[in-house]
């Protein structure tokens, strides 16, 4: 398997999409099912800690990213030595989920020299809405059908870019105690948390980072190619 090496003739990082997704079991997912509600910003801090703590001599990131040219701006970018490398868009599932798939597209095209070094792309969808059908109250999936299709076509575009989405999955509750009573976004609880590795417009490897009833560990932070998860 390719690892991420040091490309001297290019002066720049190669990054391989399997051992990305692989590394991304390091993520504090234990702090993820913790966190109800809009997790958002909680998202973007969680997955911007995992990629500088992989590297943390040569890794860093923009968060709030500057815009590829038509207004579309991704929540952050991660940067290696001094390129940008990454694009990290966050978005619970809605009224924007295929336009927020394109964005990853418009970056990968952009005409902005400080964006031709992208190579890969994370995208991390949630549940958030909560959906009711006749007297039954329910957290629709994270993963959408119409958001994966939308998805090969911009991998198939690109196809020297992997790029992992990932679904966090809700569970409905209904018997919330104290200050989750609040609002009914509250009424949830994180229970799955599943990657996708898209390359060439198919997918290529999943893998299950939480399942409820599983041990969610904090991994200490170690860089891609090192020691794999036991």
């Amino acid at each position: 398997m390719r690892r991420w090496v040091l490309n001297l003739s290019e002066n720049k990082m190669t990054y391989s999409g399997p051992d990305l997704l692989k590394s991304l079991d390091r993520v504090a997912w234990n702090t993820a099912i913790r966190t109800f509600g809009n997790c958002h910003s909680t998202l973007i801090g969680l997955i911007v800690n995992w990629w500088i703590t992989t590297d943390p001599i040569n890794h860093w990131a923009l968060d709030g990213a500057p815009t590829c040219g038509n207004r579309r701006v991704c929540d952050a970018i991660f940067c290696a030595n001094n390129n940008a490398v990454g694009i990290l868009e966050v978005e619970g599932v809605g009224e924007r989920k295929i336009t927020t798939v394109e964005k990853l597209g418009s970056y990968f095209v952009s005409e902005f020299d400080d964006l031709k070094t992208l190579e890969f792309a994370v995208l991390l969808l949630y549940a958030y809405h909560l959906t009711r059908d006749g007297y039954k109250t329910f957290m629709p999936p994270a993963y959408d059908p119409d958001v994966f299709a939308a998805l090969t076509v911009v991998s198939r575009a690109h196809s020297d870019k992997p790029i992992i989405a990932i679904t966090l999955d809700k569970t409905y509750e209904s018997n919330v105690q104290g200050i989750r009573k609040r609002a009914n976004w509250y009424f949830s609880r994180p229970s799955k948390v599943t990657g996708y590795l898209y390359e060439a417009g198919r997918e290529s490897a999943s893998r299950v980072f939480y399942s409820e009833g599983s041990n969610c560990i904090q991994f200490a932070p170690n860089k891609i190619g090192g020691p794999e998860r036991g």
